[in-house]
């Protein structure tokens, strides 16, 4: 006989995975009729679920790189709510190639609860294709195909802006990230709005891919520009072109600054440590665990988490005559 899964239970009860789920999980936030029919389907199929202390749920959870550091926190805290909640998580990744993403999410669509993506870069299609196999929950990324969106605000990278026209700099470079990234969009049009209120020319390079590499190849662009600063897509991009450019004897915070976005752990133990935007990724990640956990009924609002902020340090100083 071929093994029930919770995939037949849901389609005999005509609803949706995650509803099944959780009335196995958390009954309490399911209504009487619902829960009936389910408890009838599972029945009828001769379906069980795990008993005592055995969890019966799971979480997918899709960051774009594992190997990146501010994704470290963001996977703990999924991990630290959704263990609260009785569920277990799944993690995958794209290794940052966004023809990869759609394959990694729908290895395990049909075994979870529903979905966290995290940064993801698939277009508009792509995601309401999933939210209609699954309940969807996205962090850094806003899309008309998916109800919950949780995007922090864009302050800190105005505060960048701000720090670095104190500082007497007047011609800044972004390094951008890539180019089919909504949070590289976001940071790109505010800093540019931020530069052009301040009196700051902004130039831009990239697109680069979030890496470390990619940074340490940008120091001689950089330098060819004559600028006094650099603003870098995320902390990654920054640290490798903060060490590149010591390489070449240029002193960072005295003769240019280096600013990233993240603030990862990374970033404070470097030498000089990052000047770096703060990017609320575990308290995000917290809410997104929440939301998507939360009953079905619940009618999508707004979110209230963390603004971004500027966490300044020795990686920034004045602006070199």
């Amino acid at each position: 006989m071929t093994e029930v899964s919770l995939t037949d239970v849901a389609r005999l009860a005509e609803v949706s995975k995650s509803t099944a789920s959780r009335t196995f999980t958390r009954p309490e936030l399911v209504t009487r009729r619902t829960r009936q029919r389910v408890l009838r389907a599972a029945d009828d199929l001769g379906y069980r679920t795990a008993t005592g202390s055995e969890r019966v749920g799971a979480v997918g959870l899709f960051v774009p790189d594992i190997a990146n550091p501010f994704f470290a926190p963001l996977i703990k805290a999924v991990h630290a709510e959704a263990s609260r909640h009785q569920h277990v998580v799944v993690v995958v990744e794209s290794d940052e190639h966004t023809n990869e993403e759609s394959e990694a999410v729908n290895s395990v669509i049909d075994t979870v609860s529903g979905l966290i993506l995290a940064s993801p870069r698939m277009d508009d299609q792509a995601l309401q294709d999933l939210a209609m196999r699954s309940r969807i929950v996205l962090l850094f990324r806003e899309s008309s195909a998916v109800s919950n969106c949780i995007v922090p605000g864009l302050d800190g990278y105005t505060q960048a802006i701000a720090h670095l026209h104190t500082l007497g700099h007047q011609r800044v470079v972004y390094l951008a990230g890539p180019h089919d990234s909504y949070s590289n969009e976001a940071r790109r049009q505010t800093l540019n709005a931020a530069a052009l209120s301040f009196g700051i020319d902004l130039v831009e390079l990239g697109p680069f891919e979030p890496r470390y590499e990619a940074g340490a190849r940008a120091a001689d662009l950089v330098l060819s520009l004559g600028v006094t600063a650099a603003v870098a897509y995320n902390d990654l991009i920054a640290l490798g072109l903060l060490s590149s450019l010591q390489s070449r004897g240029v002193r960072i915070g005295q003769d240019i600054s280096v600013v990233g976005i993240d603030n990862s752990w990374l970033g404070e133990i470097s030498n000089p440590p990052l000047t770096s935007v703060h990017v609320p990724g575990p308290e995000a990640a917290t809410m997104a665990v929440r939301i998507l956990l939360a009953s079905p009924e619940t009618p999508p609002g707004q979110r209230s988490i963390p603004p971004t902020r500027l966490v300044v340090r020795s990686s920034t100083g004045p602006a070199k005559a």
